[in-house]
């Protein structure tokens, strides 16, 4: 390698550890918030400096403190049990109860295809995330990541349920954590 090229990536390198650490001096903002947007569809979560979100996805922020004594309320399918799902009818594979609060919501769970041909499936949260995917046929799978959040005045219920063709449910899991404000 040429002392020119050397000396190219050296700067380089300055240049890429002063501007990330530039970026990373505003998360959190100066009130200690972390905003962060999530795709309305499959759940993926990037934090961001400030609250601009496109088109598909919905800010989200919170403390980077957090609530004190916070701890989430968890509800998970049983474990070696499996929830047949037929004719693309909604069927409850899970739900959680939990008391009056704020919460982000996540949920996961796993859709394996018994028929012959490949087949949508679909996933809900009752407080509204939905997802789909495509899944192979004949044993195929796919993991189903859901993140809403929710709040209830006086306790509620929160319920996942998956449709497809001809299939099974598992591992399904909710998981909800109180939170003092979602924006």
């Amino acid at each position: 390698m040429s002392r020119r090229h050397i000396i190219v990536a050296i700067l380089g390198a300055v240049a890429l550890t002063v501007g990330g650490s530039v970026a990373w001096a505003t998360i959190p903002d100066s009130n200690g918030v972390i905003h962060g947007c999530y795709k309305k569809k499959g759940g993926a979560l990037r934090v961001v400096n400030g609250t601009t979100c496109k088109a598909k996805e919905k800010p989200i922020s919170w403390n980077s403190a957090g609530p004190g004594g916070g701890v989430a309320y968890i509800a998970r399918q049983p474990a070696n049990t499996t929830v047949a799902l037929t004719n693309f009818a909604n069927t409850t594979v899970t739900s959680l109860s939990v008391p009056a609060g704020t919460y982000i919501v996540n949920a996961k769970v796993s859709i394996n295809n018994s028929g012959a041909s490949a087949a949508d499936a679909n996933c809900k949260l009752s407080t509204g995330d939905t997802v789909h995917a495509a899944v192979a046929a004949s044993g195929g799978g796919a993991a189903l990541p859901l993140l809403d959040s929710a709040a209830f005045s006086s306790g509620g219920t929160i319920v996942l349920t998956c449709n497809t063709l001809k299939g099974i449910a598992f591992a399904g899991v909710i998981a909800a954590t109180p939170v003092q404000a979602v924006s």
